[in-house]
């Protein structure tokens, strides 16, 4: 057997995981756990990085184990070779060696390479080894390499811990190997690149740490790395950043002011001491952060103890680190600090005549005052640090770190309660956290730039540790909100919190940063001139429909309706044009014909990075298609980017299949049979046609189709009306509503007019075992009796596992109402301050858990409009109703709740919901 060497090295990661109770000791590979259904990649020419969690599933095997011997085994084909390995105490702790053996083996007929890692035991390791979900602070490190001119082989790693003589369940992964990453034509001259973390960072293996280090480095001549200052060994610490990214591209971020004091908690003995408050949640419960002091006491500062910390810090951090050019603040305060003494403060301020009960700040009538003045008050806060860090550090920038400005909706989260707007005018630039992508990424980044005068760089979440970021971002998303930020007039790009992602990411990462270096001429000097180029959807068909509510006017409609998922830019540059068009459908290729207000002379257009169409006429139809999840970078000017010939006959051809593929997906026919019938028509202010069902008394429902809810948007004399109908799982945590449901048949029979949607949860993004594998879910909505219709959920279990399931039917039935009967209960307007939950006894909902109980006997639900319209919900096949007062936005939710149930494998099971007009 070979002797290898393998060496120590790490960070931080916390993540929450269920244990089998068969098992003493479990093991995952992260990032693969989250990956089912994918392929972990990894390029030819550069390395994988994979973090090793263990943990013992309960107290008793723990203590049991004790401080006896771990070894790690991996099994994997021949043409992956492991690298290296590694275990971790703290951050920046002495890197040291390992040993593991390496041998062939056969498995499944072919020949694998097994190696056997030892744990080193180190003094920490034991005691954080984690119960019930993985430890923190010592995974394990893992570095695989794949054979080069393997590129397209596809096989399995196979990974288990052995506890002494306890062994983990064996986990399997499969691994595919791409192609070699191609090194850029040359880096970013302007955008920037960064990232906090790189694992493979001060590893003894210079071509691991050498190679990852230097593909960050080379994306951009600005690439900088950022984090949290170590100060037990500041030196090393300095001499690792110059080492990786030069002296002058240092920038460290901090999230709390111990950060400032080597070793010593100090701020954390004045709290034990009593000498400074404790912060008070929301719940009226003390936080149990060993740091966590009320704001308005770090204002206040009666004995200057905050602004001496702060003082005190700032030189340390200058002393310890004087190259550092940029700091950036995470700062995520929330709403927290509702003891007496802020209470009060609260109550002086916006002079109320007594200091309110924590309620009334929390969930009650003084809640948007509150929020209001906790924004203030952080603002004041922020402007203290800032104040105290430009006198200190005069020399370095100060950037916030904090949750972006919102486009839709609120634009300003209440959990985190800043205002980046008032922040910019004390800031020299933010570092944002818009975790998502997709179109409301483009929007989200588009108004914060609008909105904001300081630089402005984006922050994404690819390796956070949580399934839910494997369903927010793929490769192909992450490279559209790399592009996005530097068509938008972003300087830059981070990644936090490390680079363990698989290869696919860094591909994408690279072809990103290569396509802004050639483009950024045009996003760096050029203006934004978005109004002289229109975009035509070509892949659409024009089709008319009854307008209003008698029907009489005639409305033309573009099907499909793309615009919600297409965004562009267009700057002008030295009078060229670059159109940079984004496609963020996850499934449907767009086909767009650009036309422009101005032509260049000798105007070609080309693609950057990609083909070329040859020389452009207004009169000349030149089609552009976008793949799902794609962007193209499309140059108008003297010199084509491409030369390689575009083929706009195969272009032509595929758009060709795709509009008849649509034709043959809508189903607009009127169908009229014993009375009742299905018809299309957009309301009056509408502009996408739904579908309207009629009961033979002549009473109709107006369903959405073609919107992201399938929902009853109108009903019979419709007026003050909002919503009913949209099925919502309890857990959204997984995958988030509306759903994707598909229109499967509409029927009018026996008097009877309905629809059916039809659902399937499958997704290849979450991650090792989804609970919703092969849920199929149909929703179907009909009318037949007079005054009323029928909403029914039947819920089908396709896999092979047991389902623990719950849903919720979200109706928000008026815009503004008068009251809400319910049992003896009656609910009037503003007196909801809270979540309401009511249940049959004995019945449980993991909707909400927190939100108190009360009994339903399972009786009618009426709601009154102001109007005089009321709703009656018959119920009795759920568990509960779930109420919520969403006072100006629209109205109020009355949600019938399934409660939890177990469905079978293969087993199916019905809700139906009558609503009586």
């Amino acid at each position: 057997m070979k002797r290898l060497k393998f060496f120590i090295i790490g960070t931080v990661c916390l993540v929450s995981f269920l244990s089998s109770a068969k098992e003493s000791f479990q093991l995952s590979l992260f990032p693969m756990k989250f990956m089912k259904g994918r392929d972990f990649t990894i390029a030819e020419n550069f390395p994988a990085t994979l973090k090793l969690e263990t943990w013992a599933v309960t107290a008793k095997d723990k203590k049991e184990f004790g401080n006896q011997t771990v070894v790690l085994i991996l099994e994997m084909p021949t043409f992956l070779q492991l690298a290296g390995a590694g275990i971790q105490t703290y951050v920046h702790e002495k890197m040291e060696i390992l040993s593991g053996t390496e041998k062939s083996i056969t498995r499944d007929g072919q020949t694998y390479r097994r190696y056997e890692i030892p744990f080193r035991f180190l003094e920490t390791w034991y005691s954080r080894l984690g119960v019930g979900n993985p430890h923190s602070g010592n995974d394990f490190r893992i570095f695989l390499r794949a054979e080069p001119g393997k590129a397209g082989k596809k096989g399995y790693l196979y990974a288990r811990a052995q506890f002494g003589a306890k062994s983990t369940p064996e986990m399997s992964y499969p691994v595919l190997i791409l192609p070699p990453i191609a090194p850029l034509l040359r880096p970013a001259r302007y955008f920037e690149a960064g990232t906090s973390g790189i694992m493979a960072e001060n590893t003894p293996l210079d071509s691991i740490s050498k190679r990852v280090a230097g593909y960050w480095r080379n994306l951009s001549e600005k690439a900088f790395l950022y984090r949290g200052a170590t100060w037990k060994n500041p030196e090393a610490d300095t001499l690792r950043q110059d080492w990786m990214f030069g002296a002058a591209k240092q920038f460290f971020y901090f999230s709390h002011p111990e950060y400032f004091e080597p070793g010593i908690r100090y701020w954390q003995k004045l709290l034990e001491s009593g000498r400074v408050p404790r912060l008070m949640l929301s719940n009226g419960e003390y936080s149990t952060d060993p740091r966590a002091t009320p704001v308005w006491y770090l204002l206040d500062d009666p004995e200057k103890l905050y602004e001496k910390y702060l003082t005190d810090g700032f030189r340390s951090f200058r002393k310890y680190y004087p190259e550092v050019k940029r700091v950036f603040w995470n700062y995520e305060p929330g709403v927290e600090g509702v003891d007496p003494e802020g209470l009060a403060r609260f109550s002086n301020q916006l002079k109320l005549p007594a200091a309110p009960a924590r309620p009334e700040v929390t969930t009650g009538k003084l809640r948007d005052r509150w929020f209001r003045y906790m924004i203030n008050l952080h603002q004041e806060h922020l402007e203290k640090v800032i104040r105290i860090f430009r006198k200190e550090m005069p020399e370095a920038e100060f950037w916030i770190c904090t949750d972006n400005l919102h486009a839709h909706g609120a634009e300003l989260a209440y959990w985190n309660a800043v205002d980046s707007k008032l922040a910019d005018k004390v800031v020299d630039g933010h570092l944002p956290m818009p975790y998502y992508s997709g179109a409301r990424f483009f929007d989200d980044v588009k108004y914060n730039r609008s909105k904001l005068k300081k630089p402005y760089i984006p922050l994404n979440d690819p390796a956070e540790n949580m399934e839910r970021f494997f369903i927010n971002y793929t490769p192909d998303k992450i490279r559209q909100n790399i592009l996005a930020s530097a068509a938008l007039g972003c300087i830059g790009f981070a990644f936090w919190p490390d680079c363990t992602m698989s290869g696919l990411y860094f591909q994408r990462i690279r072809d990103a940063w290569n396509e802004i270096a050639l483009a950024e001429e045009f996003y760096h000097r050029g203006t934004r001139c978005d109004s002289q180029v229109q975009l035509r959807f070509k892949n659409t068909v024009q089709m008319e429909f009854p307008y209003g509510r008698e029907g009489e006017e005639k409305r033309k409609v573009a099907f499909p309706d793309y615009s919600p998922v297409m965004r562009y830019t267009l700057h002008e540059h030295n009078g060229e044009y670059l159109l940079t068009v984004f496609n963020y459908h996850d499934a449907e290729p767009l086909f767009v014909e650009p036309v422009f207000q101005k032509i260049p002379q000798q105007a070609v257009l080309s693609e950057i990075e990609g083909g070329n169409y040859g020389r452009f006429a207004p009169d000349k139809e030149m089609i552009v298609k976008v793949p799902p999840c794609g962007v193209k970078l499309l140059k108008l000017g003297r010199v084509p980017a491409s030369n390689r010939p575009v083929n706009s006959v195969e272009i032509k051809r595929e758009l060709d299949t795709n509009i008849k593929e649509t034709l043959g997906s809508f189903q607009f026919r009127p169908i009229v049979c014993d009375g009742a019938s299905t018809s299309w028509r957009i309301p009056s202010g509408g502009k996408l046609p739904m579908l309207m069902l009629k009961n033979p008394a002549g009473q109709q429902i107006l369903i959405s189709v073609y919107g992201s809810r399938k929902e009853i948007f109108y009903w019979h004399n419709a007026a003050n009306q909002y919503s009913l109908g949209g099925f919502f799982l309890d857990d959204q945590s997984r995958i988030s509503g509306p759903y994707p449901f598909i229109l499967k048949n509409i029927e009018v029979k026996n008097g009877s007019a309905s629809a059916v949607f039809e659902m399937a949860f499958r997704t290849p993004d979450a991650g090792e075992y989804f609970e919703y594998q092969d849920l199929n879910v149909t929703q179907t909505f009909s009318i037949r009796e007079p005054n009323r219709f029928a909403l029914k959920y039947t819920l089908h279990n396709g896999s092979g596992q047991p389902m623990k399931l719950g849903f919720r039917i979200q109706n928000r039935p008026f815009h503004t109402y008068k009251e809400i009967l319910l049992d003896q209960h009656k609910i009037l307007p503003g007196n909801v301050q809270q979540n309401l939950m009511f249940l049959k006894p004995g019945m449980q909902s993991g909707l909400l858990p927190r939100v108190p109980r009360q009994d339903w006997s399972g009786g009618n639900i009426s709601i009154f409009a102001d109007n005089g319209r009321k709703l009656v919900f018959h119920a009795s096949d759920f568990a509960g109703i779930y109420i919520w007062n969403g006072e100006n936005r629209f109205g109020v939710s009355v949600e019938p709740v399934s409660g939890d149930f177990v469905l079978a494998p293969g087993a199916t099971r019905s809700f139906q919901l009558v609503v009586e007009f």
